[in-house]
């Protein structure tokens, strides 16, 4: 038998359901109560089966109209996402962007990558959280974090985009006044700045070779940017991730001493929360970044 309805009563009865009676789904609908009882009676008569028990007091469905609704639900959602999702296609980028990265990376990569962007999507707004803590994003409502190292939060769909080498620097004006350094040994005959929340161990590594330094650093922080400054100023060699130290390395005011030594390099990431549909304007920006991330590492 070919059964011919209107599809909105269909959409009304899924929405009625979802919301656990009709003055609930009227009020979430915008739609009078009457019509929406209404539309489900005609709905049954169409169907030509009860899809409802509904008293003063109660609101059931029956054996067919759990059938119903969970078949209907499943096309009818699917038809609503695929129009979301045609109509997100042709609309303008636009919106709030929260993200967050570690303070080196933001400041000196993130946030020149963020004003190109802008400059194509100029409707794109951002909020920038540049910190050293790993943030909870779906608590703070974080949209996209950067990350260097590996990630082991399997609430959160990560990509790998690139590698952030490290590499032994120190000032000419240090290295003036010290003895010459020309092997990983030597390290502790001089002073080093180190990473207060590190091992003060250096795994420095050069073609086949390893060689693990343990050095009592002469100076500590929690921040590589203030751990150049202090190379910078004198205070002995440091172990810095390269794109801090290139403006400082091509204008001369560090040297990068042993130059065959680094390290196996320590992953840069992309990791957004897990969500059933994620918007145009953060697959956008992701793979915007992602390109860009990958040039810069």
């Amino acid at each position: 038998m070919k059964i011919t309805f209107d599809f909105n009563r269909s959409y009304w009865f899924i929405r009625i359901v979802d919301s656990g009676n009709i003055t609930r789904a009227a009020e979430l609908l915008n739609e009078p109560k009457a019509k929406l009882s209404r539309n489900l009676s005609l709905l049954e008569e169409e169907l030509g089966v009860q899809l409802v028990y509904r008293t003063t007091r109660q609101f059931k469905l029956t054996e067919a109209g759990l059938l119903f609704y969970q078949k209907a639900k499943t096309h009818i959602d699917g038809i609503l996402e695929a129009a979301n999702q045609l109509s997100e296609e042709k609309s303008e980028i636009s919106g709030l962007i929260k993200i967050t990265a570690p303070d080196d990376i933001g400041v000196y990569v993130i946030t020149r990558i963020i004003s190109e962007f802008s400059s194509i999507y100029p409707k794109v707004s951002f909020e920038l959280i540049y910190s050293n803590e790993v943030l909870d994003l779906v608590k703070l409502g974080v949209d996209l974090a950067v990350r260097m190292g590996s990630l082991k939060d399997s609430i959160l769909i990560q990509k790998r985009v690139g590698n952030v080498k490290f590499i032994l620097v120190a000032s000419p004006k240090y290295l003036d006044r010290n003895q010459p350094i020309s092997s990983p040994e030597e390290l502790h005959e001089h002073q080093t700045v180190g990473f207060s929340s590190k091992s003060p161990i250096w795994e420095l590594i050069s073609k086949n070779k390893t060689k693990t330094i343990k050095l009592k650093h002469k100076y500590v922080a929690n921040n590589f940017i203030a751990i150049r400054d202090l190379a910078l100023r004198g205070h002995g060699i440091a172990f810095l991730p390269a794109f801090l130290c290139d403006s400082n390395l091509a204008n001369g005011d560090l040297i990068h001493v042993l130059k065959n030594w680094g390290d196996e390099g320590s992953p840069i990431q992309i990791a957004i929360p897990h969500q059933k549909n994620v918007s145009k304007k953060i697959k956008t920006f992701r793979d915007f970044l992602s390109k860009k991330l990958a040039e810069n590492f």
